[in-house]
């Protein structure tokens, strides 16, 4: 989902947000960043709320934003979530407005 202005103006927010809700079943053990180009990415959000933040087990869901450092750049992103067996998925290449670069992303 692109972060809209408000819920009254659905202008996709400046600089882009991009927030994605993951969740497991079977519970979430790590969620870790495996690309990131032109992208600051969290996961979770610092808060007193335990359940906005990644703790082992949950089931979901948690939110990975990515916000557009340079907006006049393309922004690319992507993750793998790992559930408490150790089975591996790797998200697709974000964005979500379809934009890509036109090279491969920088590993971090």
């Amino acid at each position: 989902m692109v972060a809209p202005v408000s819920p009254e103006d659905q202008t996709p927010r400046a600089p882009r947000q991009e927030l994605i809700g993951v969740f497991d079943t079977r519970g979430l053990r790590s969620i870790d960043v495996i690309q990131k180009e032109n992208a600051d990415v969290a996961v979770g959000q610092p808060s007193k709320f335990e359940h906005l933040q990644l703790k082992p087990g949950q089931t979901g869901p948690l939110t990975v934003t990515a916000k557009q450092i340079d907006e006049s750049k393309p922004m690319a992103w992507s993750f793998e979530a790992k559930d408490v067996a150790g089975n591996a998925r790797p998200s697709a290449q974000c964005p979500t407005d379809n934009t890509r670069l036109d090279r491969p992303p920088d590993v971090r």
